[in-house]
């Protein structure tokens, strides 16, 4: 989230203060329905494909949205937390109730809408469209067989930021494989990394380096982080 302290600064720059007062405005719903969170966290790095999150609600709250939570697999309710105007959203895929002296608390967790695409839901594929019992039986870029494990899902791409290549009929099988790992396995090939939109029903494909190693010393960051806001940093030598 952008640490601005005033409404003139842009966005690629952060003050390197001694000291910073942030209040934050947090409003969630469940399935549509507002609730009052105790405390949220979301997470999500380059190994991994979606959004990871969590929200914890008293049994107040709980008890507004338990019929929303009363469905079958595949058919979880969305959970959307509002932080300061940037949204993110995940499925309410498990939920765990904890008791601390007579008060109940609940979490629901998840992941992002683009979980639908994993082994958790999506079966391993055969055949399908231009594909022969698994094999791709035609010429095809890369970025159209993104697209083909993307048709009829819901769930579209946003960006291709990464090279696109022709890849020889006949010679790539998506047997065995669900729609992600099909996607994971260009992504990887390409030097990329599959990255869900943190509201949306959308993925990108996007480059692990935005510069070749011979560039970075004189490419110009996006973002400048003073250390002073940083509350820890941890160097590792490896030989």
């Amino acid at each position: 989230l952008p640490l601005m302290c005033w409404n003139h600064q842009s966005p690629e720059f952060i003050p390197d203060l001694r000291s910073y007062i942030v209040l934050n405005t947090v409003t969630a719903t469940i399935g549509g329905i507002v609730i009052d969170p105790i405390d949220f966290d979301f997470k999500c790095d380059m190994s991994g494909y979606c959004w990871q999150g969590g929200i914890n609600i008293s049994d107040g709250q709980y008890q507004k949205i338990r019929a929303k939570l009363d469905v079958e697999r595949g058919n979880e309710p969305t959970v959307t937390v509002n932080v300061n105007g940037a949204l993110y959203s995940f499925i309410a895929e498990e939920i765990t109730r904890n008791r601390k002296f007579v008060n109940y608390t609940y979490n629901l967790s998840g992941r992002s809408i683009t979980a639908r695409l994993g082994a958790d839901y999506a079966h391993a594929q055969g055949g399908i469209n231009g594909v022969d019992g698994g094999v791709i039986a035609q010429d095809l870029y890369a970025s159209q067989i993104v697209q083909m494990q993307l048709a009829d899902t819901g769930i579209t791409l946003n960006k291709w930021d990464v090279a696109d290549w022709r890849i020889p009929a006949n010679s790539y099988s998506v047997a065995g494989k669900t729609p992600l790992a099909v996607i994971g396995d260009i992504a990887k090939a390409c030097g990329g990394f599959v990255y869900s939109d943190p509201v949306l029903p959308k993925l990108s494909i996007l480059p692990r380096w935005r510069k070749s190693a011979w560039e970075l010393a004189t490419a110009t960051p996006d973002l400048v982080v003073p250390t002073g806001v940083m509350a820890s940093i941890s160097d590792k030598k490896r030989v």
